[in-house]
C-alpha cells in the first residue's frame, strides 16, 4: 500500500484548494469524496470577489466557460414584504453554479481524485493513517462537510444548537420563464426570519433559479419553506407552473462559527471547511472560510516538515483563531432577545442606510 504524504477526504472548495497548494510544494497527495464530479451541490451560490482574489482566477476568464453572474444589487425584503434595493452601482459579489465552480477548482488542483468513495473506517496509527485499509497517509485532513466521518473519528457532534439547516431548490429555465417571474435578474433577493435566525433567498443567475432557506431553528425548516413558497407565489415570484417545474428542495446542514468550538486538529488530522465549522455566523457564508481554512492547513502541513504531532499542529488552530476570531462558548440564543427583534426590525423597516448596513457586514465582509 502506497504511503501518502496528505490524504485529504473531501473535494469542495476546501479540499481542492489545499490539495492544490501542497501538490505545488512536491508532497503526494489525493483526494477521496463519496460523489462523482461534477456532482450536484446544494449552495446559494453567491461568492465575494476576495474568493476569486484567493484562488487567483480571473473572473472574465473563468465565465468564458462557466456561468457567472455579476451581482451589484441586493434586494432586501422588510417585514411587511416590501422590497427594497440595496444598490452598490458595481459589482459586489458574484453567482455561480457549485456544480461547475467545484469541479473547476478540482480540476485545477492537479491532484488524484478517489471518487464514489466511501469512509468506513478511520486508523490513527504511530507514523499514519489508514481509511478503509487501502488508502495510507502521514496526516489526514477533513474537507467532507458537515457530515465528515474525520470530524467524527476527532469527537466532534453533527448536532448542536449552531447548527444550521436549510433547504434549496436550483432548476435551470427558460429564458423566458426568467423574464416572467423574475423581477430583479441577477439581484439576490434576501428575506430574513421574524426571529432573526436565518433567512430565505430568492435569486437568478442567467436562466437558473435558486430559492432556498436556511435558520437555526431547525425543527421548523419544514413550515417555514411552506411559508416561504407561500409568499413567493403571492409576490408573483412563483406562478404554479414554474413551481411545479422547479427540482426538488433538499436539506443540508452546516455549523456557524459562533457557535460551540470543535476539535478541528489532533495528531495526523486536520479539518476545514465546513467540517471544521467554519461558516460565517451571519450570512451562513461557507466558501470564503473553506478556502482560507484551506490556505491555512496547506500552510500549517508544509511549515511542519513531516512533524504532524498535536502539538506541533495545534498551530493550525491559532492561526483559524487569528483569522476568523475566537468561537463563542455557548450556541446562540433561541429565540433573540426584543431588544435585538426591535433592532433588527427598525433597520430592516428604517432607512436605506440601516439596510445597506446589514448586507455589507453581513454578506460582503465590508468595513
Amino acid at each position: 500500500m502506497e504511503l501518502l504524504d496528505v490524504l485529504i477526504i473531501g473535494g469542495g472548495p476546501a479540499g481542492s484548494t489545499c490539495a492544490g497548494i501542497l501538490n505545488k510544494h512536491g508532497l503526494s497527495v489525493l483526494i477521496a469524496d463519496k460523489a462523482q464530479f461534477p456532482r450536484k451541490k446544494l449552495c446559494a451560490g453567491w461568492v465575494t470577489p476576495e474568493v476569486f482574489k484567493l484562488l487567483s482566477i480571473l473572473p472574465d476568464e473563468y465565465s468564458e466557460s462557466h456561468i457567472l453572474q455579476p451581482i451589484s444589487k441586493f434586494i432586501v425584503w422588510d417585514s411587511h414584504n416590501n422590497t427594497h434595493p440595496v444598490d452598490f452601482g458595481k459589482t459586489v459579489s458574484y453567482g455561480i453554479i457549485r456544480k461547475e465552480f467545484d469541479a473547476y477548482l478540482l480540476g485545477n488542483s492537479g491532484v488524484q481524485v478517489h471518487e464514489n468513495f466511501n469512509v468506513k473506517k478511520i486508523e490513527f496509527q504511530k507514523d499514519r493513517v489508514t481509511v478503509n485499509s487501502s488508502l495510507s497517509a502521514r496526516i489526514i485532513v477533513g474537507a467532507g462537510g458537515h457530515f465528515c466521518p474525520v470530524s467524527k473519528a476527532l469527537g466532534n457532534s453533527y448536532k448542536d444548537s449552531s447548527t444550521l439547516a436549510t433547504l434549496e431548490s436550483e432548476t435551470e429555465l427558460d429564458s423566458e420563464t426568467i423574464k416572467r417571474t423574475v423581477p430583479y435578474p441577477g439581484a439576490p433577493e434576501v428575506i430574513y426570519l421574524e426571529a432573526v435566525d436565518g433567512y430565505a433567498w430568492y435569486f437568478s443567475k442567467r436562466n437558473y433559479l435558486n430559492i432556498g432557506i436556511g435558520s437555526l431553528d431547525r425543527k421548523k425548516i419544514h413550515p417555514l419553506l411552506n411559508w416561504l413558497l407561500k409568499i413567493l407565489k403571492e409576490k408573483n415570484r412563483l406562478p404554479e407552473d414554474v413551481r411545479s417545474r422547479l427540482n426538488p428542495f433538499k436539506g443540508h446542514f452546516y455549523k456557524i462559527y459562533s457557535g460551540v468550538p470543535k476539535a478541528i486538529s489532533r495528531e495526523r488530522a486536520l479539518l476545514i471547511g465546513d467540517s471544521a465549522g467554519l461558516a460565517d455566523s451571519t450570512s451562513g457564508e461557507g466558501i470564503r472560510p473553506a478556502v482560507i481554512s484551506g490556505m491555512l492547513a496547506a500552510e500549517t502541513i508544509i511549515q511542519a516538515k513531516g512533524d504532524y504531532s498535536a502539538a506541533k499542529l495545534a498551530a493550525y488552530q491559532d492561526r483559524i483563531k487569528e483569522v476568523f476570531g475566537k468561537p463563542g462558548s455557548s450556541p446562540p440564543q433561541h429565540p433573540p432577545n426584543p431588544l435585538i427583534r426591535l433592532v433588527f426590525k427598525k433597520l430592516l423597516l428604517g432607512t436605506g442606510p440601516g439596510r445597506n448596513i446589514l448586507i455589507k457586514n453581513y454578506f460582503l465582509h465590508a468595513s
